[in-house]
């Protein structure tokens, strides 16, 4: 149910007159306002809602900036937020200003670990996050799947590309 219908069903509701004021029957009301649809908030990676709370104040503005620098910068100044913006498989700018108006709900983006085996010693050289948000290589005796080694794919690849052959998908918990 819309807004509109539910306003109709409202003013189709029985009613008492008085001393000049219409008494509905409250459970009625809140009856039909459980029925309202309520727009589901959308999606958006991380990276997009820091955009979004760093730009809060002046989200029109910024806007009309990041549009502007979509369409000036080369590519190969592009950030993560612009080609975002320009991929063409989703509606960007609508989901930015929903976004924004009407809230949303972070992706969960999907962790990994980097475990590369060391056969030569039976250990395995693994990918970590240490407490200052570096990535680091460690010797393990086995894989091991602690918060400091889930990692993202952004992350693993910025590290090194190559260590993306060794990542394996964490199930979520």
């Amino acid at each position: 149910m819309n807004t509109q219908e539910l306003i109709n069903k409202i003013e189709q509701l029985p009613s008492n007159l008085i001393d000049k004021k219409v008494v509905i029957a409250k459970d009625s009301v809140v009856e039909l306002v459980k029925q309202l649809d309520e727009r589901p908030k959308v999606e958006i990676p991380r990276f997009m809602s820091d955009w979004i709370e760093e730009n809060r104040r002046n989200f029109k503005r910024a806007l009309l900036e990041l549009v502007k620098e979509c369409y000036e910068f080369v590519f190969d100044e592009y950030t993560d937020i612009h080609l975002w913006f320009l991929d063409k498989e989703i509606d960007s700018f609508t989901i930015l200003v929903n976004a924004h108006q009407f809230g949303y709900e972070v992706e969960q983006e999907q962790l990994y670990v980097v475990a590369i085996p060391d056969e030569e010693r039976g250990d395995v050289i693994q990918l970590w996050k240490n407490a200052e948000g570096k990535l680091c290589l460690n010797i393990e005796s086995e894989v091991r799947y602690g918060r400091a080694y889930k990692l993202t794919e952004q992350e693993i690849k910025n590290r090194d590309e190559r260590l993306w052959h060794f990542a394996k998908l964490v199930e979520v918990e």
